[in-house]
């Protein structure tokens, strides 16, 4: 029996070491060889219209996917917004907040108007704060909805993003158009994307996230 015994604990052991490298592996594909940590807020549309045709849950379950996967030493925060921006999980190391951003993640809710202008330059200036010429700096918005009614206006939204180049830590952000059609969204995301320096996407209902690996990659 002691000899079974030990051969048991080899086995766990073994299997420990193999999720362990699985983990290591899963993180090396997602940072694309990236030499600088993350340091990200991403934010998401939890307006009204997140909630039809199952919107939410999809985004939901890309998130917890992508969550998963992320590199321990990347710092990520959580943000949701409709009629304001509405911080979720503070941006700090995945490996201390792993599990606070899974649970903040199933607890989504969506309702409102989307207040998306709004939206982005608050989270553009949470991750200002924190930003390191040191670190790959950025703020990830998922939107579905266009913007109906933010204080902040689109092109001094844009010229902010602009103008924020060889003024200390760049702060890129990178958007998702998410299962729409509209291209006034579509249009403004990309925009925004490209003033900061970083990229514009579309994602399709089950696409969140092998687009948001893309954008890990990107950072």
């Amino acid at each position: 029996m002691k000899g079974r015994g030990s051969v048991l604990t080899a086995f766990t052991v073994m299997a420990a070491a193999l999720a362990a490298c699985g983990s290591d592996d899963q993180a090396a594909a997602i940072d694309g060889g990236r030499t600088k940590p993350a340091n990200v807020l991403l934010i998401v549309d939890g307006s009204g219209a997140m909630v039809d045709a199952g919107r939410l849950d999809r985004v939901r379950d890309g998130l917890d996917e992508l969550i998963g996967e992320l590199p321990p030493g990347d710092r990520v925060g959580l943000a949701s917004f409709s009629q304001g921006l509405r911080p979720v999980v503070p941006i700090a190391p995945v490996r201390r907040n792993r599990q606070r951003l899974r649970a903040a993640v199933d607890k989504l809710r969506a309702g409102g108007r989307s207040m998306l202008y709004d939206a982005v330059v608050q989270g553009y200036g949470l991750v200002r704060e924190l930003a390191r010429r040191t670190q790959a700096n950025a703020v990830v918005v998922l939107a579905h909805a266009p913007d109906a009614g933010s204080a902040t206006r689109f092109g001094r939204l844009r010229r902010l993003l602009a103008a924020q180049r060889g003024s200390g830590p760049r702060v890129r952000v990178f958007t998702v158009g998410y299962d729409s059609a509209d291209g006034s969204l579509h249009g403004a995301l990309a925009l925004l994307a490209q003033a900061s320096g970083g990229q514009p996407h579309s994602a399709g209902a089950d696409d969140v996230e092998p687009v948001l690996r893309t954008i890990w990659s990107e950072l």
